[in-house]
């Protein structure tokens, strides 16, 4: 069992410390917000908050609560694909704080409504039918990957998923190399996010191609707890950064 193993409380615990973050982070990211009106701190803040959903599902399914709770599961599927677009129009915005978002930018949240079409087939199945499969889920995690409550096949979520990660995250260190040289700080402050996302979402990327280009070795790779160990580490990481630069005082918003 997974739980009796030192490394595996380790992981659970820089998740739970890095939600805890995450927390305080919005509470500072929402006061900018309401405050100066700052949509930058708006999308950044729903990025968040969907992977701090992700993060929770996957401490519920390790540790075997997410049976308790069926009508949780799946849920998130549409907003993970938020993340993304939501990430990316920040650092956007951060390098044209008086601009406004693009006209365009509506086309991003198709991957959204994808998504939220592929959870009706599990939300609208009988509750019965939902513990089951999650009785089964907790025993043999790699189903997560392989069940068919859905209209597309779950290995598709994850890589488009990540594929539309991988765009995006692109997309920032090319708005990151583009911009004027002038906007030092603000420059040292994409670094920062762009570097500590970047790791984060490559060590996800690379569990989920791992487990899709050798289908065999899947539940080793799952529940493998150096990987868990590395994962959870970089979200704490990014949390401590995110709740740091949300206390921080930006010079854009308090010039007199």
């Amino acid at each position: 069992m997974m739980q009796h193993n030192p490394q595996f409380w380790i992981s659970l615990s820089f998740a739970i410390l890095g939600g805890a973050f995450c927390i305080s982070g919005l509470l500072f990211r929402f006061y900018r917000f309401f405050k100066y009106r700052d949509i930058g701190q708006l999308l950044i803040s729903v990025g968040v908050m969907a992977l701090i959903w992700h993060v929770m599902i996957y401490c519920m399914i390790y540790t075997g609560e997410i049976q308790y709770y069926p009508r949780i599961y799946n849920k998130g599927i549409p907003f993970y694909y938020l993340v993304g677009p939501c990430f990316y129009f920040y650092v956007w915005l951060k390098f044209n704080p008086n601009a406004t978002l693009p006209k365009y930018w509506l086309l991003h949240l198709l991957p959204f409504c994808f998504g939220l079409i592929d959870v009706i087939p599990y939300a609208i199945a009988p509750l019965e039918e939902q513990k089951k499969l999650l009785r089964m889920l907790v025993e043999d995690i790699p189903l997560g990957f392989k069940h068919h409550y859905g209209f597309v096949d779950q290995q598709l979520h994850y890589m488009l998923r990540f594929g539309l990660a991988i765009a995006y995250i692109i997309g920032q260190w090319r708005l990151y190399y583009n911009a004027d040289v002038d906007a030092k700080a603000t420059k040292r402050e994409v670094l920062i996010f762009n570097s500590v996302y970047s790791i984060y979402l490559l060590l996800q990327c690379s569990i989920v191609l791992a487990i899709i280009l050798n289908s065999s070795q899947e539940a080793y790779i799952l529940k493998s707890l150096d990987k868990l160990v590395w994962v959870s580490f970089c979200f704490l990481l990014f949390s401590l950064w995110f709740m740091l630069d949300g206390n921080k005082k930006s010079k854009l918003y308090y010039l007199k």
